[in-house]
């Protein structure tokens, strides 16, 4: 008694082989017979093998939309010589003609390295690889009964605001990074943001949400 079991990887390989060739061009898929295919692969099938024989009727599938496809091409041209000689009767130039002869030909783009099996293997290697998770380092964060990293006497701050005013003002209109491109460290960042977001309540600079720009309102001349 035949072991189809046995015959299924034989058989899936002859139609990997063959939807390869149609893909690449090296064979027409209206020339393939595929019905001796069909009835052996489904002799082949059984329970222990359902996952397989999915992914295997899958290509078949795949060779009959080939198979349509060239059909549809095919019955497409029955018209064109009855137009092609239409056109001979009207006496066309030679310059016309051989215009006509020129946009027939594409030169074919095909470079060995993007080639139809190279980038199927690499889509199958790019949904089998896992990416390791992206880690985010946190600042550390002072406990309650420590002191505050921001220490600014209330006499002084309004001077402070004032020269960091003055600091960014040539900068202006900018986007929102570029005013602490500079600035390395974190207590900085902070305290400067802090006279950021003073000048901002104040009027003296506008903050655009949608673009992430900071400038400075136009102000009337009688102001």
């Amino acid at each position: 008694m035949e072991n189809h079991n046995s015959n299924l990887p034989i058989i899936l390989q002859e139609i990997q082989d063959i939807l390869e060739e149609v893909n690449e061009g090296s064979k027409e898929a209206l020339n393939v017979d595929l019905y001796p295919i069909f009835q052996r692969f489904k002799r082949s099938i059984k329970p222990n093998n359902l996952a397989v024989s999915s992914n295997a009727f899958g290509k078949l599938c795949s060779i009959i939309e080939s198979k349509f496809n060239e059909l549809q091409r095919f019955m497409a041209l029955f018209g064109q010589e009855k137009k092609f000689l239409t056109y001979l009767e009207s006496e066309p130039t030679d310059s016309e003609i051989n215009e006509l002869f020129r946009s027939c030909w594409y030169k074919p783009f095909n470079l060995n390295a993007l080639s139809l099996r190279f980038l199927e293997k690499s889509k199958m290697l790019l949904e089998g690889r896992r990416f390791e998770p992206i880690e985010i380092e946190h600042f550390d964060i002072p406990e309650k009964d420590q002191e505050m990293i921001l220490e600014i006497p209330s006499q002084t701050f309004q001077k402070k605001v004032d020269s960091f005013f003055k600091e960014i003002k040539t900068k202006l209109p900018c986007n929102l990074n570029d005013i602490f491109e500079e600035v390395a460290i974190n207590e900085e960042i902070y305290e400067k943001f802090v006279y950021l977001l003073h000048l901002i309540q104040n009027g003296e600079i506008l903050y655009q949400k949608q673009t992430n720009f900071v400038y400075i309102p136009k102000r009337e001349k009688n102001e």
